[in-house]
């Protein structure tokens, strides 16, 4: 189905959808744009964290990430199978751009035979708006302190993305909804009769005006008329406002509205859950699983931070001098997830091992606010006839001013006696 051109378009001035479209369309594309700038969603590349409203995260970290990651993929499924292409006509940045750039061609040309300057001022204030569109996806990997100054590698992205949106916009813009977008590829796999639509009630098909009204207002080009459901609608509503001005004038019934689907059989579910969309136990496992990944997502990010460490021994690297002294090496790895700066100081201890000291590093040391680490760590003790194989021992790390620490075990390992200084493998 060939989509109708901008000129073609007639969306309703009024009506009680569209405008609360526009503003969730205004609201969204504001979020998009303040999100990296405010640091509510951001990736420092150069610091390899993911910064999650205003909070620093490891890409290392996984548990935020994945959560974040698998609570994405389950609203997706969810939003698919209850509400169909809701997100499609009211969130996705798709389509507000694809339509915003249809508005600038309206605006500019205002006829289809309209003069080369029009045309022109159309384009260019299209690659204006994928110009500003790219620049902002850019501040997503972009380090604040470089956003006056970018470097050469920000303007090569931004120069690609702007070529591709401008390409998009120009000679794509719903075509791209129609049938390449894989979430609708998706909602027409997992939608069934209880799915979201907007559906026209055809017991009252017989008080239509056949003014057209609804195919003008669709961008998408359907006949909500012939048409009782369809992959295509994104479940804008436009439609449904644009019949409301034509049968308003005349005082006739509204013949089409959004609709859950009642399926084949009647569900047993409480009208309030009904009315949400939730009618059976599949959409509530959904709901119940985007919950619980909430719920946990929520924890990782609001739970009171700590310092966090974690000691991996190297005993292929165990040596014993002439003296008996064994010396085991560690690798200790620390992040401070603190909001202040931390003065560690180090001690290790073992019941068995009295003698049991740190040769390596020698003195305090200081991690900043969200900064990461990581020592090479040499424990020694004095080897005995008694004291060989392996002994269980802990390491502290201890804030001098601010009393907060960690306590990390290990082991440590002492070989057999040997004659003469060597190097354990």
């Amino acid at each position: 189905m060939s989509l109708p051109e901008p000129l073609a378009i007639r969306p309703p001035r009024w009506g009680k959808i569209h405008p609360w479209r526009r503003l969730i369309q205004i609201l969204t594309s504001a979020l998009f744009i303040l999100a990296p700038l405010v640091d509510l969603l951001r990736f420092d590349i150069g610091g390899r964290k993911l910064i999650l409203m205003r909070m620093d995260f490891s890409l290392l970290e996984l548990t935020p990430v994945l959560l974040l990651t698998f609570l994405a993929v389950l609203l997706v499924f969810a939003g698919a199978l209850i509400y169909g292409r809701l997100f499609c006509g009211w969130f996705c940045p798709q389509t507000t751009l694809s339509e915003l750039a249809e508005t600038f061609i309206r605006f500019f040309e205002r006829r289809r035979k309209a003069a080369l300057w029009r045309r022109a001022l159309a384009r260019l204030a299209i690659v204006a708006l994928a110009g500003f569109v790219s620049a902002s996806l850019v501040t997503y990997v972009l380090d604040p302190a470089r956003y006056l100054s970018p470097p050469l590698a920000a303007w090569l992205v931004w120069g690609i993305l702007t070529a591709g949106f401008s390409a998009n916009l120009i000679w794509i813009r719903h075509r791209f909804c129609d049938g390449v977008c894989p979430y609708g590829i998706l909602q027409s796999v997992v939608q069934d009769e209880r799915t979201l639509g907007v559906k026209l009630d055809h017991n009252l098909l017989k008080v239509c005006l056949h003014c057209h009204s609804c195919i003008k207002a669709c961008f998408m080009g359907l006949d909500i008329r012939r048409i009782a459901f369809d992959t295509q609608c994104i479940n804008c509503g436009d439609c449904i406002d644009a019949i409301n001005q034509s049968h308003r004038r005349l005082d006739r019934p509204i013949v089409t509205g959004f609709r859950f689907g009642k399926g084949r059989t009647p569900s047993s579910f409480p009208r309030f859950l009904q009315a949400v969309g939730i009618s059976d136990w599949r959409r509530a496992a959904v709901v119940l699983a985007i919950l619980t990944v909430s719920g946990f997502l929520a924890y990782a990010l609001f739970a009171p931070r700590t310092l966090e460490g974690r000691l991996s021994p190297r005993f292929d690297r165990t040596t014993v001098d002439a003296e008996q002294n064994v010396r085991n090496h560690y690798t200790l790895r620390l992040a401070n997830h603190l909001d202040h700066r931390v003065d560690l100081t180090l001690s290790a201890q073992s019941k068995r091992l009295p003698d049991l000291r740190i040769e390596k590093p020698r003195g305090p040391f200081h991690l900043d606010a969200g900064e990461r680490a990581t020592l090479q760590l040499v424990l020694c003790a004095h080897r005995t006839d008694k004291n060989k194989g392996s002994h269980d021992i802990v390491l502290g790390l201890q804030d001098r001013k601010r009393r907060q620490g960690l306590t990390l075990r290990t082991k440590y390992f002492i070989p057999s006696p040997r004659s003469g200084p060597h190097r354990v493998r």
